[in-house]
């Protein structure tokens, strides 16, 4: 795996600390996602795990963008409501992706 380099957005701050998620479950989640998708909507990538977080099993998406080849962007980190990823992927909003080595 090569190293890369992760920038952080104001607003994927500010949901983290709302959320209470804790420091480096982002980039936890982020190198083991059980999905890869590229979102047609917003044009970003979004990496899917289904965790346990505060008690519960549940899917957390975190938005990314691949600034350069080895500088990526957390944009946001949101829990999904049950059946979303899978409602996002059978309208085509979601397309499956395979990240490049470097992730």
């Amino acid at each position: 795996m090569t190293d890369y380099e992760i920038l952080y957005l104001r607003h994927f701050n500010e949901q983290k600390a709302e959320r209470e998620f804790p420091d480096g479950f982002a980039e936890t989640l982020f190198r083991n996602a059980d999905n890869y998708y590229y979102d047609n909507l917003t044009d970003r990538f979004v990496a899917v795990k289904r965790a346990r977080f505060k008690g519960r099993e549940r899917d957390i998406a975190l938005a990314y963008e691949i600034a350069s080849g080895d500088v990526i962007v957390f944009v946001t980190i949101t829990l999904l409501k049950e059946r979303q990823q899978q409602n996002r992927v059978s309208a085509g909003r979601w397309e499956r992706h395979e990240p490049e080595s470097n992730l």
